[in-house]
């Protein structure tokens, strides 16, 4: 019995020791316990594989414990972990203002800690970018929206032209059109050379309005598409109220290839005699005086009394017109979105942007917004093109436009590197 009293007491000794459990907590477990415990073999258990190297561990960790220095450079590597994961650094190549500001005063605050190569090293950071951004910090530039000198960095776009994109942006030529078509289009025009990307990166450091971002649908098909124009027309009526509150029906017909309005009415009626005219007039424009021959073209209605009535059906069915009407989601699967969208895009990048007074205001601005539309304003889904240009099978000269951006760079840089913010001078 005395020898089993003092191996208990020296288990509580050395338990004690190893820190491993208070010496108040090991007095509490009864004798029998501790002895079941040292005499049961838990090799069968799964998992306690890992304990044979307790006892170092345990040892390691009370050293770890007592070394003040140890658990300091632990602390600043769990600080500088934190950065990381707030910041994502991945690949430090294009990051903010903000990010860079945290980084070099984590790299500064922990370089005594656990070495300056080191800390460089866990942030994936060169010497070379850590005192480049530490001058950016210690000597901001007072004008450029990157804070960046210009002198420095003369790749960035100049005071002119940042200027140039505020000024675009709120022209009223430009009046509700999307970011892509301005960026586009004052590029072919030479007014700004940038490109797209810039523009939205310059928008958001100016804080200048743009439209709310919808929330994006899964596609489930790809809609009605021609190969060539006048495959495929579009035909509808949308409805727009002028400030006098009168209801004015508008008639497009459209062409699926080159989303080009063929021909278009404003009506204070809802007629199938109107679409008829309509019909007639972009036949006549497009089918009847084209040298090469065409074959039938479909024509894409929705079930309206506008399209489904014996005036367009007469229209239609005679043989010197080359148009067969279908009636979407009936004769076809697919639904009349392409004209939909056209209403859309005239709607809320034309027509809600003018004050319309009343039906003759309508009629007016109408025709200068479907020119803008067809001949002026390029396109996203037509890769940059305008409808004009891909009814006409017109391309863009990619040379000249390289050639203008290659020349614009070298104003930049002229320009930049003759800037003067007040730091650098």
């Amino acid at each position: 019995m005395k020898k089993r009293r003092n191996s208990y007491h020296t288990d509580i000794k050395l338990a004690v020791q190893l820190d491993i459990l208070p010496e108040e907590l090991y007095r509490q477990i009864p004798k029998s316990s501790m002895s079941r415990f040292k005499h049961t073999d838990y090799s069968y258990y799964y998992g306690m594989e890992y304990a044979a190297g307790l006892k170092d561990k345990l040892e390691l960790t009370r050293e770890f414990i007592h070394d003040k220095k140890a658990r300091k450079i632990y602390r600043a590597y769990l600080n500088v972990r934190k950065v990381l994961i707030r910041l994502f650094v991945r690949v430090l190549k294009k990051v903010s203002f903000e990010v860079k500001r945290k980084l070099v005063f984590a790299i500064d605050k922990f370089r005594s800690i656990i070495g300056f190569e080191k800390v460089l090293k866990m942030l994936s950071v060169t010497r070379y970018r850590y005192h480049l951004w530490k001058n950016e910090l210690k000597y901001p530039c007072r004008t450029s929206l990157l804070h960046r000198c210009f002198r420095t960095h003369p790749q960035q776009l100049s005071q002119n032209e940042v200027e140039r994109i505020r000024e675009l942006f709120y022209s009223p030529e430009y009046r509700g059109w999307p970011v892509y078509s301005i960026a586009l289009h004052a590029r072919l025009t030479g007014k700004l050379s940038a490109s797209v990307g810039t523009w939205y990166k310059y928008i958001k450091l100016l804080k200048l309005p743009t439209f709310r971002k919808r929330r994006q649908y899964e596609k489930n098909k790809v809609g009605l598409r021609g190969e060539q124009p006048h495959v495929y027309w579009h035909a509808d009526v949308t409805i727009l109220k002028t400030l006098d509150n009168i209801k004015a029906y508008i008639y497009f017909v459209m062409d699926n290839f080159s989303r080009y309005i063929l021909s278009f009415r404003v009506s204070l009626v809802l007629s199938g005699k109107i679409m008829k005219e309509n019909l007639r007039e972009a036949h006549e424009r497009f089918i009847s005086h084209n040298k090469d021959p065409i074959d039938d073209v479909l024509l894409i209605t929705d079930g309206g009394p506008e399209n489904c009535c014996e005036a367009v059906e007469s229209y239609t069915q005679q043989t010197e017109v080359s148009l067969k009407q279908m009636i979407a989601g009936k004769d076809i699967v697919f639904s009349n979105s392409m004209v939909e969208a056209v209403n859309k895009v005239m709607k809320y990048r034309y027509l809600f942007h003018q004050d319309l007074a009343n039906f003759g205001a309508l009629q007016k601005y109408l025709e200068k917004a479907v020119q803008n539309y067809n001949c002026v304003r390029p396109h996203y889904s037509l890769k940059g093109h305008t409808p004009e240009q891909v009814l006409k099978g017109e391309f863009l000269d990619y040379a000249k436009l390289k050639a203008m951006t290659a020349q614009a760079r070298l104003i930049r840089l002229e320009e930049n590197r003759n800037a003067s913010c007040g730091v650098c001078s």
